[in-house]
C-alpha cells in the first residue's frame, strides 16, 4: 500500500513493477482495464482516514466507432443525435472503472462517460477534461480525431507528459463540481497516457480524495510505461471479451 500524498521514486518502483505483471491472465484489454482501475483504488491508501485515496479511477481507450460493441455504439450516437457519425469517429471508451460507489464499479452504470464520440476539433475542446488531458499528453485535438501512425509512434517514443489538477475544486477543466467533485472530497486528478498500435490513444485518471503535488504526478510518467508494457500484448485482442483465465 502507498501514501498517495507522499509517493516518491521508491514507491513509483515497487508500484511499477507490479504494474508490469498485471495484464497477465486476461483476454481483453476491458478485463484487463477493470482490473488496472481496482488496483489503484487498493493500492493507494489515504493517512487520515485508512481508507483508499482514490475517489474513482478510470481507464479510457479510442476506439473507431464501428469496433464498438452494439450498445456502446447505440450510447455514442445518442450523445450526438443531430450529428452523422462515421464508422470511423474516434470514440473515447471506457474500459475500467472502480471507485468509492457500487455504481461507479461497472460501466453500464455510468451516466454519460461511456462512449463519446470525439467526431471534430470542436468537440474535443467543448469537453474541458478531454482537451486539457489531450493536450497534457502533447496531443491536438486533431491527433485524436484524425489520428496519424507515424506521429502517434514518435509522440509515443518520446514519452507523454501528465495530466495534473492540484486544485480540483474549482478548476474548470474537472467538471460536476457540485454533483461530483465537492460532495466525494475529490482534491486532486491525475491522469497519464500512451499509445496502443497502431492508433489508440490509452489513458488513465485518478480522482484523489488527498493532494497531489506535481513532483508525485510527475512519476506517474514511468508508471506510464510500466502499464503499457503489461497492456502491449493485449492490443492484438478484441478490446472487448470473457473476463480473467
Amino acid at each position: 500500500m502507498y501514501d498517495l500524498s507522499d509517493f516518491g521514486l521508491g514507491e513509483m518502483t515497487l508500484l511499477g513493477a507490479e504494474l508490469r505483471k498485471i495484464g497477465a491472465g486476461y483476454h481483453s484489454l476491458e478485463d484487463a482495464s477493470q482490473a488496472v482501475a481496482r488496483r489503484f483504488v487498493e493500492v493507494f491508501t489515504d493517512p487520515h482516514s485508512g481508507g483508499s485515496a482514490i475517489v474513482l479511477a478510470r481507464c479510457y481507450k479510442t476506439h473507431p466507432l464501428a469496433d464498438l460493441p452494439a450498445d456502446l455504439e447505440s450510447f455514442a450516437r445518442a450523445l450526438l443525435p443531430g450529428e452523422e457519425l462515421h464508422a470511423a469517429t474516434p470514440c473515447l471508451t471506457l474500459l475500467g472503472t472502480f471507485g468509492d460507489q457500487p455504481a461507479w464499479r461497472s460501466r453500464a452504470a455510468s451516466n454519460g462517460h461511456r462512449a463519446i464520440p470525439l467526431s471534430s476539433e470542436t468537440t474535443v475542446e467543448n469537453l474541458p477534461m478531454v482537451s486539457r488531458l489531450t493536450r497534457a499528453l502533447g496531443l491536438r485535438p486533431a491527433d485524436v480525431v484524425r489520428p496519424d501512425p507515424k506521429f502517434l509512434l514518435e509522440k509515443d517514443r518520446q514519452g507523454f507528459n501528465v495530466f495534473h489538477v492540484e486544485q480540483a475544486v474549482g478548476s474548470p477543466y474537472i467538471p460536476a463540481q457540485l454533483g461530483f467533485v465537492i460532495p466525494n472530497g475529490v482534491r486532486s486528478v491525475v491522469g497519464f497516457g500512451f499509445v496502443l498500435p497502431p492508433t489508440s490513444v490509452f489513458a488513465t485518471i485518478l480522482f484523489c480524495r488527498v493532494h497531489v503535488t506535481s513532483a508525485a504526478a510527475g512519476l506517474f510518467k514511468t508508471l506510464a510505461l510500466s502499464l503499457k508494457l503489461a497492456l502491449l500484448p493485449l492490443a492484438a485482442r478484441p478490446a472487448f471479451g470473457p473476463g480473467p483465465s
